[in-house]
């Protein structure tokens, strides 16, 4: 698993900017599951469709890359035949797909969700049924 600073580093080159608040919400159950041989368990959670959806909806377009991004370093040794040092802004959605298609057993679509992560996710889009009213 790729450190914080990694996946800035990782932005910072591709997209000018390090997206610091992306990694660490995705990462966020990392803190949880701190024992080295459950360390994976963290990508369960976020990793996802559903993460990188949450994501475009609480920062934007860019920072979706960047999520995008930080997924592709997670498991550049399962999809990449070259370095992640090497990787293009246009070969991200690309290479993010053949992420989504590892994390959720061939598909394209979100794993079911923990009930915590599905109320966080209700939490934020009411927040955002909140702003539209104003």
């Amino acid at each position: 698993m790729a450190q914080i600073l990694t996946h800035m580093e990782d932005c910072q080159r591709i997209l000018r900017k390090p997206f610091k608040e992306v990694h660490q919400w995705l990462d966020y159950y990392a803190i949880i599951f701190t024992i080295r041989p459950y360390l994976g368990y963290h990508r369960f959670f976020r990793h996802n469709k559903r993460g990188i959806f949450f994501i475009k909806n609480r920062w934007g377009t860019l920072a979706e890359d960047a999520g995008k991004i930080h997924l592709i370093r997670d498991y550049e040794d399962f999809i990449l035949t070259t370095a992640m040092s090497n990787i293009k802004y246009y070969q991200i959605n690309k290479l993010c797909d053949k992420v989504l298609m590892l994390c959720n057993d061939g598909k394209l679509t979100e794993p079911l969700l923990p009930q915590q992560v599905t109320i966080e996710m209700n939490e934020f889009n009411i927040g955002l049924i909140g702003l539209s009213n104003r």
